[in-house]
């Protein structure tokens, strides 16, 4: 548990420097950036899941376009106009998907991010885990999914700013895939995680 806590820590430290390095730029850009709220959970669960979210054999609205990471095995269809780009972050990975069609200012809230780290629970992930660990989380409308297979939990909550995010969480194969987007976005969002398959 306290290993978990340092590297939590450590994943977070390492994700507020990567921003200032993203809003340095995006702030050149004249771009509003809203800070991702990223933190670390998993749990067991033995709830049949739901398939709310469309089937990972659709593709994402109006697009052939394909993500595919060969280093944790999965890819998805996403829309025209996004822009794709990941880092390594000390802590684990993480993957930027942002609408740069976009119109609106602030066009962060137009997409989402995938962080991806090492995590040595088996799954499935419940809010009785999560608040475990983390407990002044804020997690609501929780709802088990399944997503390219797995079951997972997706869940509303908040980033540090206060401003909505929709969340879905897998642990799979030894690895914690936190996927977060601005509430506003939610609709796009489980549509893109339809198109979700493991290798």
């Amino acid at each position: 548990m306290k290993n978990l806590r340092i590297k939590i820590f450590a994943a977070i430290i390492v994700v507020i420097l990567a921003g200032g390095v993203v809003y340095y730029f995006a702030k050149n850009q004249n771009l509003a950036l809203r800070t991702w709220n990223l933190e670390f959970w998993q749990s067991s669960n033995n709830q049949a899941p739901s398939s709310d979210i469309p089937s990972s054999n659709n593709q994402a609205p109006s697009s052939n376009n394909q993500y595919k990471n060969d280093q944790f095995g999965f890819s998805f269809g996403y829309p025209e106009g996004f822009n794709i780009s990941d880092f390594d972050d000390g802590g684990g990975k993480i993957i930027l998907v942002k609408n740069v069609g976009s119109s609106v200012s602030n066009n962060s809230d137009n997409g989402f991010q995938i962080f991806i780290a090492a995590f040595d629970e088996p799954g499935p992930i419940t809010k009785e885990r999560i608040l475990k660990d983390i407990p002044d989380m804020v997690i609501s409308n929780e709802k088990e999914i399944l997503v390219g297979g797995e079951r997972a939990l997706s869940f509303t909550s908040k980033d540090e700013l206060g401003g909505e995010t929709r969340e879905i969480w897998i642990a799979r194969g030894g690895y914690l895939y936190q996927i977060t987007g601005y509430k506003n976005f939610e609709k796009e969002l489980l549509e893109i995680m339809g198109t979700w398959k493991f290798q």
